[in-house]
């Protein structure tokens, strides 16, 4: 984002585009934990029974 948003001119850079960009980004990797978190899992069974 920081890339995106030092390509433009400075006169492009208002409060309100910087603003909405952040929130974007946020919202962005909200969502992507919220899916990352809901959709992975781990379960192990581990035996140590001798025989």
């Amino acid at each position: 984002m920081i890339t995106a948003l030092e390509s433009r001119p400075e006169s492009d850079l208002t409060l309100e585009l910087v603003k909405g960009k952040l929130i974007h980004e946020y919202k962005r990797r909200q969502e992507a934990h919220k899916n990352y978190s809901s959709d992975t899992g781990l379960k192990v069974k581990y035996s140590n029974k001798e025989k």
